[in-house]
């Protein structure tokens, strides 16, 4: 591979890997990020009351 293609190629990994990122309320700290804050909380709602 060229340095032009490894170039290109970082680029396109570090791109979404970079806009997934969010911060954790919680603790605080950037983690990526696969499903919005919203889903989670639905799927904590979902999964509270039958975990007690």
């Amino acid at each position: 591979m060229s340095q032009c293609s490894h170039t290109l190629l970082y680029v396109l990994v570090l791109i979404p890997m970079i806009a997934g990122c969010v911060v954790i309320p919680v603790t605080g700290k950037n983690e990526i990020g696969f499903i919005s804050t919203e889903k989670q909380i639905e799927i904590g709602k979902a999964n509270y009351a039958p975990a007690q």
